[in-house]
């Protein structure tokens, strides 16, 4: 605990407040991909959230002024297009005769859209975790810094439920 707060005496209000907007990029990833669990397939979420590294590598150009080889791009266009295909697998499935899909119309109306969609928002605020800490984390101890978004993430779930009403114990949603 020591060693934390000297961490955290030798930063920049601006340095501070990018911990606590981890910590709030931390919460809403926990909660949009836990509540897409809900509105779409386990593979079809986990696939989707777990694409975090790729946004990782396209949003570090933007927003921390890196370069990336041209290889890196087509690898991620690949990737990206392979999530694409696991969360339109949700449209589409093999029978008998051949591939059976559900009008367009009625898949943008559907629920496994929207956890898709959840599960893909899920997967940008892990990478906004992520830019933030790569920006920090070079300032403050690795426990220093893993401690504190995930604090400050607990406390925003916790105002949230409070807020909302809307706790989850033991599987028992209030």
């Amino acid at each position: 605990m020591n060693r934390a707060r000297q961490d955290f005496k030798h930063l920049t209000p601006l340095e501070r407040g990018h911990i606590f907007l981890a910590g709030i990029f931390l919460a809403i990833h926990f909660a949009v991909w836990i509540f897409s669990l809900e509105l779409t397939s386990v593979a079809s979420s986990v696939v989707l959230v777990t694409t975090t590294p790729l946004w990782v590598a396209i949003f570090s150009p933007l927003f921390l002024k890196e370069r990336m080889k041209k290889e890196v791009w087509w690898g991620l266009g690949l990737a990206i297009v392979g999530g694409v295909i696991v969360a339109a697998s949700e449209m589409c499935r093999w029978e008998g005769e051949g591939l059976s899909c559900v009008e367009l119309r009625s898949f943008f109306m559907g629920k496994s859209l929207m956890g898709n969609l959840l599960a893909l928002v899920g997967a940008w605020m892990a990478a906004g975790y992520l830019l933030v800490g790569r920006k920090v984390r070079p300032r403050v101890s690795l426990s220093s810094y893993t401690f504190s978004p995930i604090d400050w993430s607990f406390f925003f779930q916790l105002g949230f439920a409070i807020f909302t009403g809307h706790f989850c114990f033991s599987g028992a949603a209030g």
